[in-house]
C-alpha cells in the first residue's frame, strides 16, 4: 500500500491511502493544448503565456535567472482550518490575485498571506475541491512578479522547479522533469484527474505553489506527493488548471468550516524574536509568550490560561477563549524591550494575528499589536499580570 500526502500539509497532518488498486495511472497520457483562455481574471494584469523558446532540458544556471525574476510573486498562505493544517503557497495571478491549493484554505476561519511589507488578510472568492484549486484575493496590490500561465502542457522530459515553503522553511526552489501528464489518483475516495507527475523534490507547505519552465510560466500547481517512494509528486497540470485559474468567478464558493472551531497551523511554531540580549529576565519571558502564543494558534486554551499569574486582574476561562479566539492566529512576535527584575518585569511585544473580521477588533481581518506586558515570578516561572497598549490603542490593521 502507498501513502500519498497532500503536500500542504506539514508534518503530522493529515496522510491519505493509495491502494494498489487507485495508483496513478501509468499512462503518460497527450500534452494538451491551451484553450486560450489563459489570462488573469478580469481586472489583474494579463497572465496569458507563450511556449518557451528556451531549451526545455534546462539547466540549474538557468533557474538560478529564473528564480530571481519570478520569487518575489510567490507568497507564503497561512489559514485557521478545521484541521489545523493551513500553511501552503500562493502566486501572484495579478497585484491583487493569487493562486493557490484548495486543501491549503478550504474551509478555512481566516486567511493571511505573508508579504515582504507584512501579512495581509485574503478572502477565498473561489475554491473548487474536485480540482484543488482556489483564488485569494487582497484588498490591496501586492507588489511581485506576476506569472503567466503556459499555454499548453509541458512534454515529459521538460526540466521545471517547484518554488514553495516546504515545511514553514524560507522560499526554496527545486528541480526535476515532468514524468507524465494525465495522472488519475484516488484522495479521500476521490478520484483526481488532469495530474502532471514530476520526480520534482516538494514537501508538505509546498502545496499551492507553482511549478515552473526555465522561461517562468506555470505549468502546473504543486499539489501532493506519494510517501514510501522516490521522486513521485504530482501538481495540477496547466491544462486542467487554466481554466478556473483565469475565471475564479466560475468557481464554486467557499464553503463555511464545518467544525465549530478553527485552529491556526499548528505546524506554525512562534518563538518571539529577541531584541534585547539574552539573560534571566528575558528568557523566561521568551517562554511564557511562546507558549501563549502556540496555544492560541493549536486551540489549547488551557495552556494559554496557564501562563496568567494568580493576580492577573481576570483571568479569562478555557472556554471564553474558544469562543473568541477560534478563528485566530498569532505569529511574527518580536520582544522588542525588557525593564525589570527577575521578580517582577515589563515587555513590549509586536505580533500579528489574523481572525475572521467578526472577531479582530474593528472588524480587523488582521491585526498588527504593539502591547506591554508585565511578568511576575511565580513558581519559578515569568507569568502574566497585566496587558496594556504600548501606545494608542495598541492596535493597527494590516
Amino acid at each position: 500500500m502507498a501513502m500519498l500526502l497532500v503536500a500542504g500539509l506539514s508534518i503530522g497532518g493529515t496522510a491519505l491511502w493509495l491502494t494498489r488498486d487507485s495508483a496513478p495511472d501509468a499512462s503518460a497520457g497527450r500534452a494538451k493544448g491551451g484553450d486560450g483562455n489563459n489570462k488573469a481574471p478580469q481586472g489583474d494584469a494579463p497572465a496569458s503565456g507563450s511556449p518557451t523558446d528556451e531549451d526545455p532540458g534546462g539547466t540549474p544556471t538557468d533557474f538560478a535567472d529564473t528564480y530571481s525574476d519570478v520569487e518575489s510573486g510567490v507568497l507564503r498562505i497561512l489559514a485557521s482550518t478545521c484541521e489545523g493544517d493551513g500553511i501552503g503557497t500562493g502566486f501572484l495571478l495579478g497585484p491583487r490575485t493569487i493562486a493557490t491549493a484548495a486543501h491549503v484554505v478550504e474551509g478555512a476561519g481566516a486567511v493571511a498571506v505573508d508579504v515582504p511589507s507584512g501579512p495581509r488578510p485574503a478572502q477565498v472568492v473561489g475554491i473548487d475541491p474536485v480540482t484543488d484549486l482556489a483564488v485569494l484575493r487582497v484588498d490591496g496590490p501586492i507588489r511581485g512578479h506576476v506569472f503567466s500561465l503556459a499555454d499548453a502542457d509541458p512534454t515529459p522530459g521538460t526540466t521545471v522547479a517547484a518554488i514553495g515553503f516546504p515545511l514553514d522553511e524560507p522560499k526554496t526552489l527545486t528541480i526535476g522533469v515532468v514524468s507524465g501528464l494525465d495522472r488519475t489518483i484516488r484522495i479521500d475516495g476521490r478520484s483526481r484527474t488532469g495530474l502532471l507527475q514530476t520526480d520534482t523534490a516538494i514537501n508538505p507547505g509546498n502545496s499551492g505553489g507553482p511549478l515552473v519552465t526555465t522561461g517562468g510560466e506555470v505549468v502546473g500547481v504543486v499539489d501532493a506527493l506519494r510517501l514510501r517512494s522516490q521522486g513521485i509528486g504530482y501538481a495540477v497540470q496547466i491544462s486542467t488548471a487554466a481554466p478556473s485559474l483565469a475565471a475564479p468567478a466560475s468557481m464554486p464558493a467557499p464553503a463555511a468550516p464545518d467544525c465549530a472551531e478553527t485552529e491556526g497551523p499548528t505546524q506554525l511554531t512562534v518563538r518571539p524574536q529577541l531584541v534585547p540580549p539574552e539573560g534571566p529576565v528575558t528568557l523566561p519571558i521568551q517562554d511564557t509568550l511562546a507558549a501563549y502564543y502556540n496555544g492560541i494558534n493549536a486551540g489549547d486554551y488551557y495552556t494559554v490560561v496557564e501562563q496568567f499569574a494568580p493576580t492577573y486582574p481576570a483571568i479569562p476561562d478555557p472556554s471564553d477563549l474558544a469562543e473568541s479566539l477560534a478563528t485566530s492566529f498569532d505569529f511574527g512576535a518580536v520582544i522588542r524591550d525588557v525593564t525589570g527584575t527577575p521578580s517582577r518585569a515589563q515587555a513590549w511585544v509586536t505580533f500579528v494575528s489574523v481572525q475572521a473580521p467578526r472577531f479582530g477588533p474593528d472588524g480587523e481581518g488582521c491585526t498588527e499589536w504593539s502591547l506591554d506586558y508585565t511578568f511576575v515570578e511565580y513558581g519559578g516561572r515569568m507569568l502574566i499580570d497585566d496587558v496594556e497598549a504600548h501606545s494608542g490603542d495598541g492596535h493597527t490593521p494590516c
